[in-house]
C-alpha cells in the first residue's frame, strides 16, 4: 500500500514556513508555522503543535510593548487548539457554511494575545478644551474591568486588531532601540533601589544581633534572602518629632525604634513586617517638618 501523501496546499492548509517580520502574526501565519512543525514530525498532535507555536508568537508580542497585559499560557494554548481543530474540520470538508465563514474571517485577523476583550470602543469628545488635536476629538477607551490596555498603546492595538495595522501608518515595524534602552535603564534603576533597601535592612538586623529574642548574627549569603519585603505603612510622627528634638541621625533613631519593638515582642523572627529603616525615619521627619511649617 503506497504511503499517504499530504493534500495539495489550499486555503485551510497553507505551505508551512517560519514566522517573518516584526509585527504580531495573523492566525494564517500561525497556521503556516504549525504546518512547518508538522512537516518535521507528522505524529505531533494539535496540543504539541500549539506548545511549539506559542514561544515564537509570544516573543513577537513582547516586542510590541512590555506594558501590554498578556493572557496566560494555558489560555492561549487552549484557544490555539480550538482554532486548529476548526481549521482541520474545514480542510477535511466537515464544516458547515457558518463555520467556514467564521474561519475565513479569523485567518486574516491578528491573533490577540492581550487580555482586552472590549474591542477598544471609540467615543467622540465634545469638550472644546480637549488636549488632543482639534481634528481628532475621538478617545479610545478600554472597558475591561482589570488589566486595562495603557492609553499610549490603545490606538496602535485597535488599528492592529481592526485589520488596519499591517497596511497603514500604525504598522508595527522593527524594535524601537531608543525606547528599549530607556526601559532597560529604568529597570536597572529600580533594581538598584531594591538592592540598596535590602542592604539597609540587613545592616539594621546585624546591628541588633545582641538581642537574645531575635536572630543570631548570620553572615551567610542566605541571610539577605530571608529578609522581609512587605511595605511598612506605619506613620511615626511622634518619633520624627523627638528625633528632630534630640538631633539624632536617621540610622540611630531607626535602630532605637527597632530595638524597642523587639523588647516589646512586636518584632520577631516570624513577624518582620514592621521593621523601621532609616528611609522610613527620614520620610517621617520631612512630613512632620512640613506640618509644623504649615501651622506657623
Amino acid at each position: 500500500m503506497p504511503p499517504k501523501l499530504r493534500l495539495e496546499a489550499s486555503e485551510f492548509d497553507p505551505v508551512g514556513e517560519p514566522l517573518k517580520g516584526f509585527r504580531p502574526p495573523t492566525l494564517l501565519e500561525i497556521l503556516k508555522l504549525r504546518n512547518f512543525y508538522k512537516n518535521q514530525d507528522f505524529n505531533l498532535k494539535n496540543r504539541d503543535l500549539a506548545e511549539k507555536v506559542y514561544p515564537e508568537t509570544l516573543a513577537l508580542w513582547q516586542k510590541v510593548h512590555c506594558s501590554l497585559p498578556l493572557r496566560t499560557k494555558a489560555s492561549i494554548i487552549n484557544q490555539l487548539i480550538e482554532h486548529f481543530t476548526k481549521i482541520d474540520k474545514c480542510r477535511q470538508g466537515r464544516a458547515n457554511v457558518h463555520l467556514l465563514a467564521g474561519v475565513r474571517s479569523s485567518l486574516k485577523k491578528v491573533f490577540n494575545f492581550t487580555t482586552c476583550r472590549c474591542k477598544l470602543p471609540e467615543v467622540l469628545c465634545k469638550k472644546a478644551s480637549c488636549e488632543k488635536n482639534p481634528e481628532e476629538h475621538n478617545h479610545i477607551f478600554c472597558c475591561c474591568p482589570q488589566n486595562k490596555i495603557p492609553e499610549s498603546e490603545r490606538v496602535y492595538l485597535k488599528a492592529l486588531l481592526d485589520e488596519d495595522g499591517p497596511s497603514d501608518k500604525y504598522m508595527f515595524g522593527a524594535v524601537d532601540k531608543e525606547e528599549t534602552r530607556k526601559g532597560q535603564n529604568k529597570n536597572k534603576r529600580i533594581e538598584k533601589i531594591q538592592i540598596r533597601s535590602r542592604d539597609d535592612l540587613s545592616d539594621q538586623f546585624v546591628q541588633l544581633e545582641g538581642c537574645d529574642n531575635y536572630i543570631e548574627n548570620d553572615n551567610s549569603s542566605d541571610f539577605k534572602k530571608k529578609l522581609p519585603f512587605n511595605y511598612n505603612t506605619l506613620k511615626l510622627p511622634t518619633v520624627a518629632m523627638e528625633a528632630d528634638r534630640g538631633h539624632g541621625s536617621d540610622t540611630f533613631v531607626a535602630s532605637i525604634v527597632n530595638a524597642t519593638l523587639i523588647d516589646l515582642g512586636l518584632l520577631t523572627k516570624d513577624n518582620q513586617d514592621i521593621v523601621v529603616t532609616r528611609h522610613k525615619i527620614r520620610t517621617a521627619r520631612k512630613i512632620k517638618r512640613e506640618e509644623m511649617r504649615k501651622k506657623k
